[in-house]
């Protein structure tokens, strides 16, 4: 019988690479400049939120200029009116000409909004890389809420009194995520060149899911790197090497596109493979 590729030592903890919550003070100058000018603008315009969190990268401490997106979350006692939004509308307009990068994405919730499962908020206004309109599943799911929850990092406003969370909810969203995105993703690239933006966007992408399922928690791109590490082969580990590299800014792999992206393709088939196998 062919040995698993899953058949060495799985990490002991969840926490990849010692992950700690992020601080305002620690927050890279681009994204606190942009932020900042936000509020500015929202403020003038008199719509601010009460609060506003990072998430994303930012709140993981994996912002890669270039590559990142600022993620955040506004919070309000109610959902801003119409009149309000289009004035939102008009302030991200604002900011997107003064900072056409990195895009300054994210959602419009309310305080009882945290506290219930994203899958019953519903869909949410939120401004998504240039669009500012209604937001769904895509934008506003369950690892923004266990970000939240368990990486909060606070830019104005009080801490959250509470936020959502439910370990078998979120392991079971990741495996479905794996199971239709990341399966359909896999079905239309099977026969291509992996190009070094492809492998930079499934690689991380599956691993993360893999790491949500296997822990309940949310990790950077460049943890689920690591999570790859720790959880498969070394024979399988130059894709995510790969993937790796190019996150951090080592290099560029090599220039055997189809090669490497067979190898990363079959990988990823092993990891969603393996995620199904787990018993959430």
């Amino acid at each position: 019988m062919e040995e698993s590729p899953f058949g060495k030592t799985v990490m002991a903890t969840k926490t990849v690479a010692g992950m700690s919550n992020m601080t305002k003070a620690e927050i890279p100058e681009p994204v606190f400049e942009v932020t900042e000018r936000y509020l500015e603008l929202a403020q003038r315009a008199g719509v601010a939120p009460a609060a506003l969190y990072l998430t994303g990268s930012v709140a993981l401490n994996d912002f890669r200029e270039g590559l990142s997106n600022i993620n955040f979350v506004a919070v309000n006692a109610e959902t801003p009116p119409r009149e309000e939004l289009a004035v939102l509308a008009e302030v991200h307009k604002e900011l997107r000409a003064e900072y056409p990068l990195p895009w300054f994405s994210g959602i419009y919730l309310t305080w009882d909004d945290l506290k219930r499962n994203p899958a019953l908020v519903g869909k949410v206004p939120g401004h998504i890389e240039g669009h500012f309109g209604s937001v769904g599943s895509a934008d506003s799911n369950p690892a923004v809420w266990m970000t939240l929850r368990k990486h909060l990092l606070t830019f104005r406003g009080a801490d959250p009194t509470e936020v959502w969370s439910d370990e078998a909810v979120f392991k079971r969203w990741n495996l479905d995520r794996i199971n239709t995105f990341w399966r359909s993703w896999m079905s239309r690239n099977e026969e291509k060149p992996m190009t070094a933006q492809a492998l930079l966007f499934a690689l991380p992408g599956v691993l993360r899911q893999h790491y949500g399922v296997s822990f309940g928690d949310v990790c950077s791109k460049a943890d689920a790197c690591r999570h790859g590490f720790g959880v498969i082969a070394d024979v399988w580990h130059g894709p995510i090497q790969d993937a790796l590299s190019l996150r951090t800014g080592a290099h560029t792999p090599d220039g055997r596109p189809y090669q490497r992206g067979q190898k990363a393709l079959a990988l990823i088939r092993l990891l969603i493979a393996d995620a199904n196998k787990k018993n959430i």
